[in-house]
């Protein structure tokens, strides 16, 4: 039975109103739960622990005298402190254990009537989902891992094989060495940075040839004007002078040697 008192608008009391309920249409409510596709089901108890409708309980056994069973003093520890806590008015979830499964049990109290009304599901039930879930990150994880493996394979082919060529490259004309022309079958990008790198090595190579031709040049006519600088500088030196004066003096006796010695005493 549900009542509640009938007041005037001046607070006179004026009668009650009730209205009575089947504890079979409580248990048809309770019953008709319908959790994880029948595997839970859903009961009500009083506030002292007692059975309004349960489905392990014989209906027939409560229809009026509900007190005959009171779950607050059967099962294991964990279930009846989960029961303590029905009776108490409080909301809540916890695990217990019945024979050799485990079970979750979650309830929530209806305070108008003082009562309790809880669902309980097989705990694999509960833990399967988020065991699929599981198994399907952790093969998602794996699938995820073998792309980046391949990814990463064809990065090295496609990029880091032609950078380590171009890196290469760059060290041998840093030493004036000579580059043979790098060969790329990457990306548009690396190709255009490939054939602009043996552009510009082929370009350097070249004026270090034309360099090295010009200072040649520039060194043997430094050598020529170097040789005609110390010509020069011995020619006028005071020895070289003198020797000179030498021998033209050496000259002019040999001359007139040869004119004294000569019958007819010409010059000629």
């Amino acid at each position: 039975t549900v009542s509640t008192p009938v007041v005037g608008q001046s607070g006179e009391f004026l009668g009650v109103m009730s209205h009575d309920i089947t504890i079979d249409s409580l248990q048809e409510i309770a019953l008709s739960i319908n959790v994880l596709d029948g595997s839970g089901y859903g009961f009500l108890i009083q506030n002292d622990g007692n059975v309004v409708t349960h489905p392990a309980v014989d209906a027939a056994a409560v229809q009026g005298a509900q007190g005959n069973v009171n779950l607050a003093s059967t099962g294991s520890p964990e279930f009846r402190t989960l029961i303590r806590n029905m009776m108490a008015g409080e909301s809540g979830s916890g695990y217990y254990d019945e024979g050799n499964q485990s079970y979750l049990l979650v309830f929530a109290p209806i305070p108008e009537i003082g009562w309790s009304i809880g669902v309980t599901v097989p705990r694999s039930e509960v833990v399967a989902p988020a065991m699929e879930m599981r198994n399907r990150a952790i093969f998602i994880s794996v699938v995820l891992a073998v792309v980046v493996v391949a990814v990463a394979a064809v990065l090295a082919q496609v990029i880091h094989n032609p950078l380590v060529q171009l890196l290469e490259g760059v060290q041998r004309v840093a030493k004036n060495e000579k580059v043979d022309e790098i060969k790329t079958e990457s990306f548009s990008e690396i190709d255009r940075l490939a054939e602009a790198f043996n552009d510009m090595a082929a370009q350097v190579w070249a004026r270090e040839a034309r360099l090295k031709a010009h200072v040649a040049e520039m060194k043997i006519e430094i050598d020529a004007h170097q040789k005609k600088q110390r010509l020069e500088s011995i020619v006028e030196t005071d020895f070289f002078k003198r020797l000179e004066l030498n021998v033209s003096r050496l000259r002019e006796d040999i001359k007139r040697a040869n004119i004294a010695n000569s019958p007819t005493g010409s010059m000629d």
